[in-house]
């Protein structure tokens, strides 16, 4: 749907010659369930119990899980799409992404990735690939599209395990 408001409006161009012309404003109006405007914030209960179930691990695990992943995910990319993403959170967990902001993100590769995550999490770099897989998984449940696409283009290709669909 559009709405389209039209004005008479009178130009003067060259020595006094007048033109009178109708200037037409359109807007296009989009219903805001189109947009993902009223998305609901998904609970940090609900995450926290997403990335347990996903990861197989306890509630302690999957806190560590949520904690060194997007720590690290927030050392990769650019600092103002991190907090982006972190507004889309609940603040249990956007928090872990925020302090970067203004900066470029570092380039490191999936398994330096997995190795910085394990550190955090002090755990096997097997361990964190899960955890890792985990929470990417429920990230894209619980952001809108078009920002969990925004974190996927900041990351290099190698990263394209983490976006493939979940195993049912």
């Amino acid at each position: 749907m559009y709405l389209a408001v039209d004005r008479v409006q009178d130009i003067t161009i060259y020595r006094g010659v007048t033109f009178r012309v109708i200037v037409r404003f359109v807007a296009v109006v989009i219903h805001k369930s189109l947009c993902n405007i009223d998305k609901q914030i998904m609970k940090y209960s609900d995450i926290l119990d997403r990335v347990q179930a996903i990861a197989k691990a306890d509630e302690n695990g999957a806190k560590i899980a949520l904690k060194a992943t997007l720590e690290t995910l927030a050392e990769r990319i650019l600092g103002n799409e991190a907090s982006h993403l972190a507004a889309q959170l609940p603040e249990e967990i956007g928090t872990f992404l925020r302090g970067h902001e203004g900066e470029n993100g570092q380039h490191f590769d999936i398994e330096e990735f997995y190795q910085r995550t394990a550190q955090k999490a002090n755990v096997k770099p097997a361990i964190a690939a899960t955890y890792v897989r985990a929470v990417f998984i429920t990230l894209q449940e619980a952001v809108t599209p078009g920002e969990f696409a925004d974190v996927k283009v900041n990351l290099s290709e190698d990263y394209s395990e983490l976006f493939a669909p979940a195993a049912a």
